[in-house]
């Protein structure tokens, strides 16, 4: 399972044409991919307003938010036996109690 914490979608290359612009960005970890469109406007200088598509490796579908792409993932990946690349380890930690005075 992930929460939004784990997402850490790192820059991979953009491309500026004439009606609007695409950027695309990667989570090798996760196998999650992001694509930003930002169309041009028609003055042909300003930007619109920029729309995120969100994909998972191996799944056909499109997830406009990060919500809906989280909870499809942690769907698939229910069971941490689903993705072989990814391990849950628990951590313990000891402390020093704090005096009761």
């Amino acid at each position: 399972m992930i929460t939004r914490m784990d997402i850490h979608l790192k820059f991979i290359h953009s491309i500026g044409l004439s009606d609007g612009h695409i950027s695309q960005y990667r989570d090798d970890v996760n196998k999650i991919s992001a694509e930003t469109v930002t169309p041009r406007l028609s003055d042909g200088f300003s930007f619109g307003k920029p729309s995120t598509t969100y994909y998972i490796d191996n799944d056909d579908r499109e997830f406009k938010d990060i919500d809906s792409l989280i909870e499809a993932y942690n769907e698939l990946y229910k069971y941490s036996e689903d993705n072989p690349e990814m391990e849950v380890v628990y951590v313990k930690t000891i402390r020093k109690r704090r005096n009761q005075s």
